[in-house]
């Protein structure tokens, strides 16, 4: 009996995702422009202790002078930043015009995007969810067998306009409409020098030879 219910507290431990709040100091920007200085408290992986970007994307948790724990959602700041393992990790907040959502219902009208490129044509990581798709459902490791995936899907912006997700069956095409103003750089896309699996070349390159 103590047997089988130390199986099944197992079984449930290692099915959900760890994770736990550290505590790591930055600051965000409100949307009047202020910079707040905080405490945030960042998810992480109980095990691996890598950041789960993806539960940023809808919102993190801070304290304020008095100790006292509030959430900060992406209407209500532009941006939040902070260092992980000496590692720079900074979100903006975007209109969410990739219909994004955070149950797989209705979207937000905002989120948080983790930036990864700054210029004229930003570059973000979204990380979407796969469900199972990336498990094995016949393995006998039960994180192996139930562990959610994730996949990081990259997101442009150009000219703080309205978000862009090239698609990788069509990326010549879509990158050579989207990058028009700057027909070099398309020229490349369009012989191959540059493929999907170079985009933050591609997006290193216009911010050098197209921006104003």
């Amino acid at each position: 009996m103590r047997k089988g219910f130390i199986i099944i507290i197992a079984i449930i431990t290692f099915s959900v995702p760890a994770s736990f709040g550290a505590k790591v100091h930055g600051y965000f920007i409100t949307n009047a422009g202020d910079t707040v200085r905080t405490v945030f408290r960042v998810p992480v992986n109980l095990l691996s202790n890598a950041l789960t970007y993806e539960k940023m994307q809808w919102k993190v948790k801070y304290g304020d002078k008095n100790i006292q724990a509030h959430t900060l959602m992406p209407d209500q700041a532009t941006e939040f930043c902070f260092t992980y393992r000496g590692i720079p990790v900074r979100f903006l907040s975007v209109k969410n015009s990739i219909k994004a959502s955070s149950s797989g219902f209705n979207p937000a009208p905002k989120i948080f995007l983790q930036l990864i490129l700054v210029g004229t044509l930003n570059m973000f990581n979204f990380y979407e969810y796969d469900g199972f798709a990336g498990s094995n459902p016949t393995s006998p490791d039960v994180v192996m067998r139930e562990s959610p995936g994730w996949h990081v899907v990259k997101i442009l912006q150009k000219n703080s306009g309205e978000l862009f997700r090239p698609r990788i069956a069509f990326f010549r095409k879509d990158m050579c409409n989207y990058l028009s103003d700057c027909p070099g750089l398309t020229e490349k896309i369009n012989n191959r020098t540059y493929k999907s699996e170079d985009l933050k070349r591609i997006v290193e390159e216009y911010n050098e030879m197209c921006t104003p």
